[in-house]
Order: C-alpha cells, then sequence, then structure tokens
C-alpha cells in the first residue's frame, strides 16, 4: 500500500535525481577536461559552474526525497529549482550544439566526451522535468493527506 501512496513517486524521484547528479559529474568531468588539456574559454567555466551546481543540488535533493517529499514547502521549492536547473541543462546543451551532428571516422576522445556532454546535458533535463511533475503530484498527494472534513 505504501509504494501505491507516495512510495513509488519518491523511488522514481530518488532515481531521476541519481540520474541527473550522474550527468551533471559527467559534465562537469569532461569539461574539467577540456580545459586542463586545450587551456578552456570562458563557456567552458560557465558549464562547470552550472553543471556543479546541477550535481550539489541533485545530490542533496537525492538524499532529502524519502524525508521530505509531499511537505507543500519543499515540494514548491523542489519544482522551483527542477525548473532552474532544466534551464540550465538547456544552456549547457546549447553551449555543447556542436555535438549533435556527432564524431566524424577519426572517433578521437576530445569528441567523444564533447558528444558525451551534449548528451547528458539532454538527458538531466528531461529527468528534471519529469522530477518537477513528480514534485506537483508528491504536493497534491500529500496535502490531501492532511485535509479533513468538516463536520457542521
Amino acid at each position: 500500500m505504501g509504494l501505491i501512496k507516495g512510495g513509488a513517486i519518491r523511488l522514481l524521484s530518488t532515481f531521476l535525481y541519481f540520474v541527473s547528479f550522474i550527468c551533471s559529474m559527467v559534465i562537469v568531468g569532461a569539461t574539467g577536461w577540456f580545459i586542463a588539456s586545450f587551456s578552456g574559454s570562458t563557456r567552458d567555466f560557465a558549464i562547470i559552474g552550472m553543471a556543479s551546481v546541477a550535481a550539489l543540488y541533485s545530490f542533496i535533493a537525492m538524499l532529502f526525497t524519502c524525508c521530505l517529499a509531499g511537505i507543500s514547502f519543499f515540494a514548491v521549492l523542489a519544482i522551483l529549482f527542477d525548473i532552474v536547473l532544466m534551464a540550465a541543462m538547456i544552456a549547457i546543451a546549447v553551449l555543447n550544439r556542436n555535438a549533435r551532428f556527432g564524431c566524424g571516422g577519426d572517433g578521437s576522445n576530445t569528441c567523444r566526451l564533447y558528444v558525451a556532454t551534449f548528451a547528458c546535458a539532454l538527458i538531466a533535463v528531461f529527468a528534471f522535468l519529469i522530477n518537477a511533475v513528480l514534485s506537483f503530484f508528491l504536493k497534491r498527494s500529500g496535502s490531501s493527506k492532511r485535509t479533513r472534513a468538516v463536520r457542521a
């Protein structure tokens, strides 16, 4: 019964935060390698900043989803952060948009990492989008549990 009343949604939300955390860490690692190898541009520093914030939030949200999901204040905060970080991941995908065509015949590590950052940004966009929707449903299920009928 617990899995139906919100446990499955919390478990799915925790899994999606884990996916977005892994995607953010791949983006941070690959972009850090670009900076170390090729003396990166300000674009690379912006990507690392946005992905680091997304990784930090995803890690904290992954830990607290089990305890705080469904409480109205935290659900609204989660929806807000999910939307902002979804926009940040869209910005990372736009900054890496040249990778959408994939690697040619050479298949060098640089090209593969560049394509991986683009793909991870797109995966994280959908993970944050689904998490925002799940937070909304958790908020609705949490507030309906505390609603009581008033007798006249």
